[in-house]
C-alpha cells in the first residue's frame, strides 16, 4: 500500500491529523484524550449550536478540570471544532466515527448517522488513511454497512485504506479515565488492525488488545452489554419476587457478595437507561432475527427490564392505598430524573416512563434533580424545583428514582415536614427502612417486603 510507512511514522511522531465525528459522551472525551497526547484533532458535529457552545467551553460531558484542559488545547491549536464534515475529512488522515446508534420506536437499529459519517469521510478519503468506527452496532456493520460506503470512492478497504472497529467503553459518572481503559481493536485485515492499534497505543496508557477482525471487536461490545442487561434483568425479577416473599433482596445481595468467587453483584432499580444497556442488546437481537432465529435471553431480559417502570407505579399505588388515597389527584414528587447517579444524562431514562404512567393515572407531578433543569414529555415540560424541600412541599408521596449522592445526606425529618402524607417509594435503596418507619413514614421500596398493618 502506497504511503503506509509515512502514515505509520506520522502516528509514531504524533504528526498525523485526527478527525473525530460526533462530539457526545464518546467523541468529546476521545477528542480531548487524542489532543492531550499531542495530535492535532478536528472535532466534527452536525449540530452547529453544540459546536458554538463547545468553542466557549460549554458542555455537560466534561468535568470542570477537563473543560479547562479543553480550552487550553483550543488556544494552543491542538483542537479545532467544526460542523463542516467535508473540511475535517479533507484535513485528517485518521478518521474516528463516534456518532449515535439509536433504535426506533419498535427497537429496530437506526444506522443513518453512521452512514452519514461514512459518506462524509468518503469525500476526503485518500490512499493510506485510517477509518475506525467506535459507534456501537451489531457484528458486520463495519464490513457490510460502512465499508461499501467508503469503497464507492474506488479505494479498497485493506488495500488502499485501513478500516477497523474499536468499541467505546465510556461510562458517564464512573471514575475510570478513558486513558486507563483497555482498548479492543479489530480491522478488516491484519494491516488495518495493526495500524489502528498503533494509533490507540499513542493516545492511551492502558493496553490495546488486537482481535482477529472487525466482527470480533463488534461482538466484544455486544457481549459486554448483553452480560449487563441479562444480569440486571435477573436481579430485577428476583427483587419483585422477594417483595412478595417477605425477603429484602438488598440484604441477600450483601450476603451473597461475601463469596470471594463465582459471584458479581448487580442491583435492582426502576429500569435501565443510558445509550448502551437498553439499546445495544436490541442491535444483536435484530441481527439474530435476520438470521431467522430468536435470542431468548436478550428478549426476555429486555422485557423484564422494560416492566420495572410499571412496577414502580404499582408500588406508588400500594403506598398511597396504605393511607386510603389513589394516584388520581395526588401530588407526587419525583427525585432523580437521570438514568444514573451524579450525571446529567437523560438518555432512555426510566423516569420519563414512570412520570408518563403517573400522569395518565391523574397524578400531579413535581420533579427535582440537581443535574437537570427540566424534563420534557410530549408537549409538557417539568422544571426542576429549587431544592429537595421545595419539591416535597405539599406532596403526598416522594419517589426516589436515582441515587444521587446528595439524596443520601437529606435530613429526612425536615423533608417529611413539608409533605401532606409521610410516604416514600425508594427505587434505589437510598434510605434505611427501620429509620424511616421510626419516624412514622410509610416506606415502600423495590426488592423489600411490603408491610401491612405492622406485619409483612
Amino acid at each position: 500500500m502506497t504511503g503506509t510507512l509515512s502514515l505509520k511514522e506520522k502516528i509514531q511522531r504524533k504528526k498525523a491529523v485526527v478527525a473525530v465525528y460526533g462530539l457526545g459522551y464518546v467523541g468529546l472525551p476521545l477528542l480531548l484524550q487524542t489532543a492531550s497526547k499531542g495530535f492535532k484533532t478536528v472535532g466534527v458535529d452536525i449540530n452547529n449550536k453544540k459546536v458554538l457552545k463547545l468553542k466557549k467551553g460549554e458542555t455537560e460531558v466534561l468535568t470542570s478540570q477537563e473543560k479547562n484542559v479543553f480550552k487550553k488545547l483550543i488556544e494552543e491549536g491542538l483542537v479545532e471544532l467544526t460542523s463542516d464534515g467535508n473540511y475535517a475529512s479533507d484535513k485528517a488522515e485518521v478518521h474516528i466515527i463516534c456518532v449515535p446508534t439509536p433504535v426506533d420506536e419498535v427497537g429496530i437499529p437506526d444506522l443513518k448517522f453512521v452512514v452519514e459519517a461514512a459518506e462524509t469521510i468518503s469525500k476526503g478519503l485518500r490512499e493510506g488513511e485510517i477509518v475506525v468506527s467506535e459507534s456501537t452496532s451489531y457484528p458486520g456493520t463495519v464490513d457490510y454497512v460502512i465499508r461499501p460506503v467508503l469503497e464507492k470512492t474506488g479505494l479498497k478497504a485493506g488495500e488502499d485504506f485501513y478500516l477497523a472497529f474499536s468499541p467505546e467503553r465510556i461510562s458517564p459518572g464512573d471514575p475510570y479515565k478513558i486513558s486507563e481503559i483497555p482498548k479492543v481493536v479489530g480491522g478488516v485485515n491484519k494491516e488495518s488492525t495493526d495500524l489502528s492499534a498503533l494509533f490507540y497505543q499513542q493516545i492511551l496508557d492502558a493496553p490495546v488488545i488486537p482481535v482477529s477482525d472487525a466482527k470480533t471487536a463488534e461482538m466484544t461490545k455486544m457481549l459486554e452489554n448483553i452480560y449487563r442487561v441479562v444480569n440486571i434483568a435477573l436481579i430485577n425479577e428476583l427483587a419483585v419476587f422477594a417483595e412478595k416473599l417477605g425477603i429484602d433482596i438488598w440484604e441477600v445481595i450483601r450476603a451473597a457478595s461475601t463469596k470471594p468467587f463465582g459471584f458479581q453483584s448487580f442491583h435492582p432499580g426502576p429500569g435501565v437507561g443510558g445509550h448502551c444497556v437498553p439499546v445495544d442488546p436490541l442491535y444483536f437481537s435484530f441481527l439474530v432475527r435476520k438470521m431467522g432465529k430468536i435470542s431468548h435471553f436478550i428478549e426476555l431480559a429486555t422485557e423484564i427490564n422494560n416492566k420495572m417502570p410499571e412496577h414502580v407505579v404499582e408500588l406508588v399505588e400500594a403506598a398511597l392505598n396504605s393511607v386510603k388515597k389513589s394516584v388520581k389527584g395526588s401530588t407526587l414528587s419525583i427525585y432523580g430524573l437521570t438514568y444514573k447517579k451524579d450525571v446529567p444524562d437523560l438518555r432512555n431514562t426510566p423516569s420519563k416512563k414512570i412520570i408518563k404512567f403517573l400522569l395518565e393515572l391523574g397524578a400531579k407531578i413535581k420533579v427535582y434533580d440537581p443535574y437537570v433543569k427540566k424534563v420534557t414529555l410530549g408537549n409538557e415540560t417539568f422544571k426542576s424545583e429549587k431544592n429537595v424541600f421545595e419539591c416535597a412541599k405539599g406532596s403526598d408521596c416522594l419517589i426516589f428514582l436515582t441515587d444521587h449522592k446528595m439524596f443520601k445526606s437529606i435530613n429526612i425529618e425536615e423533608l417529611i415536614e413539608k409533605m401532606k402524607e409521610k410516604i416514600i417509594v425508594d427505587g434505589r435503596n437510598i434510605f434505611d427502612r427501620e429509620t424511616c418507619e421510626r419516624k412514622g413514614i410509610h416506606y415502600f421500596a423495590i426488592g423489600k417486603p411490603i408491610k401491612k398493618r405492622g406485619r409483612v
